[in-house]
C-alpha cells in the first residue's frame, strides 16, 4: 500500500499580497488594493501599516486619498522579499543605498 505525502501548500500572507499588488500598480488606493485582492480593508491597512513600518512602502497624499508607492531603494528588487526577516530586508536595502 503506497502512502502518498501531501505537499503543503503555503498560501502568501496579506502583506506578501499587498507590496506584489503595489510593485504592480504604484500610486494605487487603499480601496484599490482590498479590492482588487478580495481583502478586508483592515487586512490591507495592517499591511501597508507593516509595509511603511519597513520602509518598503510610502504614503502620498492627504487623508482619504492616499496613494502608495515604492520608496526608491525597495524598487531595485523586482520581487517582493519573501522569507527575509523584515529587519534583514531593511539592512540589504540600507546597504544598498549606501553603496550607491
Amino acid at each position: 500500500m503506497k502512502t502518498e505525502k501531501r505537499q503543503k501548500i503555503t498560501k502568501p500572507t496579506g502583506r506578501q499580497m499587498v507590496e506584489a499588488y503595489i510593485r504592480k500598480h504604484e500610486g494605487c488606493t487603499h480601496t484599490e488594493i482590498a479590492k482588487a485582492l478580495k481583502l478586508r480593508t483592515v487586512t490591507v491597512g495592517s499591511a501597508l501599516a507593516l509595509l511603511k513600518r519597513d520602509r518598503i512602502i510610502e504614503n502620498r497624499g492627504i487623508q482619504g486619498q492616499m496613494t502608495y508607492h515604492l520608496i526608491p531603494a525597495a524598487k531595485e528588487t523586482n520581487q517582493p522579499v519573501f522569507g527575509l526577516s523584515p529587519n534583514m530586508a531593511l539592512l540589504n536595502r540600507l546597504l544598498a543605498e549606501v553603496r550607491a
